[in-house]
Order: structure tokens, then C-alpha cells, then sequence
């Protein structure tokens, strides 16, 4: 056992989460919970109150949410952060690469998103993940989300407007997700064994992604114009 405990302070809004987690932290004999906070205000006296090693926080919470107050606490009081959030991966690091927090090339980000592109068609036409897909699903989402970020930042917009753009761009890319497969999952239900969407839509509809996402792969990993 370490001879000094890391201090925490858990901040989230649910009093069930605060319990629970700080219940599962102080398992550890090397881990003490100073305080729980259930919004950006209380935990921002807590601070001072406590100088914690550690901060968990939510996301989504009243009077200030999770995103504008860590933005807010980097500037302020670099601390280590961890985020407990139901956000998808792809919204996850959106929010941390357009608020700066993590960056990437945008010559390697497109390089990876391009080779998991490729690799999820692959896998339509000669499957090696089956069982797993959901976490094939969310790792390529985790990676997409650092592109997609990469256009809010060449957006220049000012830092006080930036939550706010993260929010609309993040609730917007989940729409428009959720409506595309609102149209496409029930034809693609409906037309499962025929032999036309096994054939020309899924079989050669993966050929022709694996093409292009390879173009596009090579393009932009050896700097070269093919298209």
C-alpha cells in the first residue's frame, strides 16, 4: 500500500453514481474519496477545500456542464480527470479533440479512419469478427470521432462558444446517424435473402467501399493523388 492514499473528489450529479462510484474507488486501500459534488459549482469549492488528486466527472449536469468546466479547470488548475460519461466513444473524443485536450495529425487521423474503413468491409465479405462486432463498432467509432473533430477546430470558433458547437455538432452527428439507419436498416431487413441485396447490395456494395477506402488510404498515408 502506498504510504499516501490518491485524494478523489467524485463529481456527478446522480446521487446513486456518486454513491456507487465512490463506494467502488474507496475498495481500494490506496484510493480515499474526499468529497462528492453533485454539480460544477459544488465541486469547484470542493477544490479548494480538498486540492484532490484525482477528479471523476459526469458530463451531462445542472447549472454547468461536465465539458465547459473541464475546459475551465485545464486553464485554471491542470488536474488529472476522469470521465464517466454515457457519450459514445465517438462523441467522447470529438469533445476532447475539438476542446483541445488530446490532438492528433489530421494526415494520421484520416490514414486510420481510411484503414478501418477498409477493414470493416473486409470483414462484410470475409468475416473474422462475428461475435465481437459491437466492439469493432466502437473502437472505429472512437477513431472516426478525431476526423470529425478536426472541423470544428479548422472552424476557428471562440473558446466561449465552443461547448456549445460541440453539443450542436455532437447531437447533430447522432441524428443524422439514427435517421439514416431509420431508412436503411428496415429495406435492408425486408430484402435480407433475396438474392439481389446479398449480392449486388452487400457483397459488391462492400467490393466497391474496400476500393475507395484503399485509394483514399493510400492518398493520404504516402501524400499522393490518385482521384
Amino acid at each position: 500500500m502506498n504510504s499516501k492514499p490518491i485524494r478523489v473528489l467524485v463529481v456527478d450529479d446522480s446521487a446513486f453514481m456518486r454513491a456507487s462510484l465512490a463506494r467502488a474507488l474507496q475498495a481500494d486501500g490506496d484510493i480515499v474519496v474526499v468529497e462528492t459534488a453533485p454539480d460544477p459549482l459544488a465541486a469547484r469549492e470542493a477544490i479548494k477545500v480538498h486540492q484532490p488528486d484525482v477528479l471523476t466527472l459526469d458530463v451531462e449536469m445542472p447549472k454547468m456542464d461536465g465539458l465547459e468546466f473541464l475546459e475551465r479547470l485545464m486553464r485554471l488548475r491542470p488536474m488529472p480527470v476522469v470521465m464517466v460519461s454515457t457519450l459514445t466513444a465517438q462523441g467522447a473524443d470529438v469533445s476532447l479533440a475539438a476542446l483541445e485536450l488530446v490532438t492528433l495529425p489530421s494526415r494520421l487521423v484520416e490514414s486510420v479512419i481510411a484503414a478501418s474503413v477498409v477493414l470493416a468491409a473486409l470483414n462484410n465479405l470475409f468475416p473474422v469478427i462475428d461475435q465481437r462486432r459491437w466492439a469493432m463498432a466502437f473502437a472505429f467509432g472512437l477513431i472516426h470521432g478525431f476526423g470529425f473533430a478536426s472541423v470544428l477546430t479548422d472552424l476557428g470558433l471562440p473558446r466561449d462558444a465552443l461547448v456549445s458547437s460541440l453539443f450542436g455538432f455532437n447531437l447533430g452527428v447522432e441524428l443524422g446517424q439514427l435517421a439514416i439507419v431509420a431508412v436503411f436498416l428496415p429495406l435492408a431487413f425486408a430484402l435480407r435473402a433475396s438474392r439481389f441485396y446479398r449480392r449486388i447490395v452487400f457483397t459488391g456494395g462492400s467490393v466497391v467501399v474496400v476500393i475507395l477506402a484503399a485509394v483514399w488510404l493510400l492518398e493520404r498515408a504516402l501524400n499522393l493523388k490518385l482521384l
